[in-house]
């Protein structure tokens, strides 16, 4: 009886340590980049100066998330943008869903514009 319930427990945590893994974290990072530097380049009126990505961590099993910056030129005015970039995948894993945290910007001053 105690091997059944060992090998039961044994069989349950490998099932639940493979589950945790579920996100592949390199490819939820190369989408997050990708949209970064898309966004980057999105906006009328606004030149993309640069764009980052870094401290790419796995928040849970399905779910990734990063620090992003973007630097824009607009009439001659500097502007620097931060946010926190996650990636989630869907519970079916076919797709992956990225959203963009509230950003703050600031001016070429330093000054904290939202």
């Amino acid at each position: 009886m105690r091997i059944r319930v060992l090998v039961v427990g044994l069989l349950a945590f490998l099932l639940l340590a493979g589950s945790a893994d579920a996100i592949y974290k390199p490819y939820a990072v190369r989408q997050i980049k990708r949209y970064v530097k898309e966004d980057c380049h999105s906006y009328p009126g606004f030149d993309c100066l640069g764009w980052s990505v870094w401290d790419c961590r796995k928040v849970t099993g399905s779910k990734v998330r990063c620090s992003s910056q973007q630097e824009y030129s607009h009439n001659g005015n500097w502007r620097e943008c931060r946010f926190k970039t996650s990636a989630r995948e869907s519970k079916d894993g076919r797709w992956i869903y990225l959203h963009f945290g509230r950003a703050r910007c600031f001016s070429e001053s330093g000054e904290l514009i939202r």
